[in-house]
C-alpha cells in the first residue's frame, strides 16, 4: 500500500465518480487519485460501499439493492484485482527469467577471465624463466670477463718484469761493452733478439686478448638480442593486461546493472571481481619488477662492455710504452740510433 492513500481519498474520489454519473471502480478511483494500489483502493472500496447506505439514509429496500450492487462490483473489481495481480505476477516471472539469464553470462564471463588470468599467470612464469636464463648468461659473461682481467694483469706483470729485465741486461751489456769492445756487436745482437722476441709474446698476447674481447663483444650482442625479445614479450604481457583490464571494466558495468535484483549473490560476485583485480595488480606489479630486472642487465652488459674498453686501452698503452722502451735501449748499448729489427 502506497503511503497516503486514505478512506477519505477513495470516499471523495467514488462521490465525484457518482456526481458524473460513473460507476466507482479501482481503475476509476486511482484515475481520479493519481495514485493508490489496487488492492489499498479496493479494500476502501469495500468500506465505501457498507457506509454508503446510511451515509445516504436509504429505505430497507433500496439499501438491499445499493447491497446487492456493491456485491456485484466489488466481485467485478476482485476479478479486476485478480487480473492486475496476475500480470504483475507474469511481469515479475518474466523479470526473474531476465535476471536468471544475465547471471548465467556473468558466471560465462567470469569463467572465461579466470581461464585468461590463468594463460597470463603462465606467460609469466615463462617470462621469468626467460629472465632467469639471461642472469645465468650474464654471471657466466661477468667471470669471462673477470678471468680476461686477471689475465691482463699477468700479462702486464710479465711485460713489467720483461723490461726490468731488460734494463739489468742493457746495463750488464754497457759494463761488458765498456770491457770488452771487441764482442760488443754480439752481445748488442743477442739483447736485440731477446727484445723482439719479447715484442712479438706481447703482440701475440694482446692479438689472443683482442680475440677473447671479440668474443666477449659477440656474448654481449646475444644478451642483446635476448634482452630485445624479453622486451617484446613484455610488450606482448603489456597488451595482455590491457584487454585484460578492458575486460574486468564490462564485467563490472554488468554487475552494476545485476546488482539491484542479485542482491546477496552480487556481493559475492564483488568479492570474487575485487580477487581477480588482485590478481591483475599483482600479475602487473611483477610484469614491472621483471622488466626492472632486464633494465638491470642491460646496465650491467654496458659495464662490462666499457670494462673490457677500459682494459684495451690500458693493453694499447702498454704497447705504447713497449715501442718507447726498446730503441732507448738500442741507442743506450750501441751508442748510436739503430732501427727495430
Amino acid at each position: 500500500m502506497r503511503p497516503g492513500v486514505t478512506l477519505e481519498d477513495v470516499t471523495r474520489a467514488a462521490d465525484l465518480l457518482l456526481e458524473k454519473g460513473d460507476r466507482p471502480t479501482i481503475e476509476g478511483v486511482r484515475g481520479v487519485l493519481g495514485t493508490g494500489s489496487p488492492a489499498t483502493v479496493n479494500a476502501h472500496l469495500k468500506a465505501y460501499y457498507q457506509a454508503l447506505p446510511a451515509r445516504l439514509n436509504l429505505p430497507a429496500p433500496i439499501a438491499t439493492a445499493a447491497a446487492q450492487l456493491y456485491q456485484s462490483i466489488r466481485d467485478a473489481a476482485q476479478v479486476e484485482v485478480d487480473q492486475i495481480e496476475g500480470e504483475r505476477r507474469a511481469a515479475l516471472d518474466a523479470d526473474r527469467a531476465a535476471l536468471e539469464g544475465e547471471r548465467r553470462t556473468y558466471e560465462s564471463e567470469k569463467n572465461q577471465l579466470q581461464a585468461q588470468a590463468t594463460a597470463l599467470a603462465a606467460d609469466l612464469a615463462v617470462a621469468r624463466d626467460q629472465v632467469s636464463a639471461s642472469q645465468r648468461q650474464l654471471a657466466a659473461l661477468q667471470v669471462q670477463i673477470a678471468d680476461a682481467l686477471r689475465a691482463v694483469s699477468a700479462a702486464e706483470a710479465r711485460a713489467q718484469a720483461a723490461i726490468e729485465e731488460r734494463d739489468r741486461a742493457a746495463r750488464k751489456h754497457q759494463e761488458e761493452i765498456e770491457q770488452l769492445r771487441a764482442r760488443a756487436d754480439g752481445n748488442e745482437r743477442h739483447l736485440l733478439g731477446q727484445i723482439d722476441e719479447q715484442r712479438t709474446q706481447n703482440r701475440r698476447l694482446i692479438s689472443e686478448r683482442e680475440k677473447e674481447q671479440a668474443a666477449s663483444a659477440k656474448r654481449i650482442a646475444d644478451l642483446d638480442a635476448a634482452i630485445a625479445q624479453f622486451s617484446k614479450d613484455l610488450a606482448e604481457q603489456r597488451k595482455d593486461a590491457i584487454r585484460l583490464s578492458a575486460e574486468l571494466s564490462r564485467e563490472q558495468r554488468a554487475r552494476s546493472v545485476a546488482e539491484a535484483s542479485l542482491g546477496s549473490a552480487a556481493d559475492a560476485h564483488e568479492r570474487e571481481l575485487a580477487s581477480l583485480q588482485t590478481q591483475r595488480d599483482q600479475l602487473r606489479a611483477d610484469r614491472d619488477h621483471e622488466r626492472a630486472r632486464a633494465d638491470r642487465l642491460a646496465h650491467e652488459r654496458d659495464a662490462a662492455a666499457g670494462d673490457a674498453a677500459g682494459l684495451r686501452g690500458r693493453l694499447e698503452g702498454l704497447e705504447a710504452q713497449l715501442d718507447r722502451l726498446v730503441p732507448t735501449a738500442a741507442r743506450s748499448k750501441s751508442g748510436r740510433p739503430k732501427a727495430d729489427s
